[in-house]
Formats: structure tokens, C-alpha cells, sequence
């Protein structure tokens, strides 16, 4: 039986990862992957970019999002695979979500200063070019500037569901 490796939920430094997406492509070849989902929060940005990196590999590029809701004052997040990147309509409501994700990150950002951190939406924004800003973007700046120790530190004691920032 020819079994083959995929990963339908990755994300790139167009929201809360790490790597560009051409480099994801770079890893998921490295690591012997047949297919990705670049599903990156809120966006659609580093699909085409992902695509162009795959196009003289094996590697199956799967086109998705990953959207933030709500259930029962709940953070649920939804992973949509296969999408049109190209869909207007579409386009229109992921730039609804990232409207919503800005003015919450403003005030995730507030609480934090009321914390005592030094933050600024100007200086998150500076660390992460042209990327949808999430809680993770948030904890890793307040890690990559030492104000905390932890990434899940910083969820368990301030960005988490019920925390107070």
C-alpha cells in the first residue's frame, strides 16, 4: 500500500507562522509531504506564493483559510480547504474578519499596556510585516522582547479564553 503524508493546516508569516510560505513548500518537500493546505488566519495572501514555489515539484498545494468565530462566547476557528482564492465574495468577508481581528488586537493591546507591557499595535505591526496579526503574533512579541518567558505563559496567564487581556 502506498501510503502518502499530508498536512490540510499550516500556516505562514502571512498570519501566525513562522515560515513564508515558499519555505513551508521547502519543509514539506524535506519532509516527504505529498499535499499542504496553506490555511493561514483571516487570509488568502501566500497561496499564490506557495503555488508558484510547488509548481516544478510533486507537492500538491491544497488553497485554504483558516476563519475565526464565534460559538457560545467561545474563540472557534474553522478551516475551510479547496477554496477560491480568487472569490470575490470571499475576498469581501476575509477582509471583514481581519477588520474585526484589527479593532480586537487593539484591544488586546491596551489591556496588555494596562498590564504593565511594553506594546504597541505600530511595534507588533513593525515585527510582523504584512501578516494578520493573531494572539500568537502577540505572545511571540511579548516573548522575542522579553517580557515574558513563554509563549504559553503569556496564554495562560493573559491572551487565553478568560484571561484578562
Amino acid at each position: 500500500m502506498n501510503r502518502k503524508k499530508i498536512d490540510l493546516h499550516v500556516h505562514s508569516t502571512f498570519s501566525d507562522g513562522t515560515m513564508t510560505p515558499k519555505e513551508l513548500v521547502m519543509e514539506a518537500q524535506k519532509s516527504e509531504l505529498s499535499a499542504m493546505a496553506l490555511t493561514d488566519h483571516d487570509t488568502t495572501a501566500g497561496i499564490r506564493e506557495a503555488e508558484a514555489a510547488a509548481s516544478h515539484t510533486l507537492l500538491e498545494i491544497i488553497p485554504g483559510v483558516e476563519l475565526s468565530s464565534e460559538y457560545d462566547k467561545r474563540e472557534i476557528h474553522i478551516v475551510g480547504l479547496f477554496i477560491d482564492p480568487e472569490n470575490q465574495e470571499l475576498s469581501d468577508a476575509l477582509s471583514h474578519f481581519q477588520t474585526a481581528r484589527d479593532t480586537r488586537n487593539d484591544r488586546i493591546v491596551a489591556r496588555l499596556q494596562e498590564e504593565g507591557f511594553d506594546i504597541t499595535m505600530e511595534a507588533l505591526l513593525s515585527d510582523n510585516p504584512d501578516a494578520v496579526i493573531t494572539r500568537a503574533n502577540i505572545a511571540r512579541f511579548l516573548v522575542d522582547h522579553g517580557q515574558i518567558g513563554s509563549i504559553n505563559h503569556a496564554f495562560e496567564k493573559y491572551l487565553g479564553d478568560d484571561c484578562p487581556c
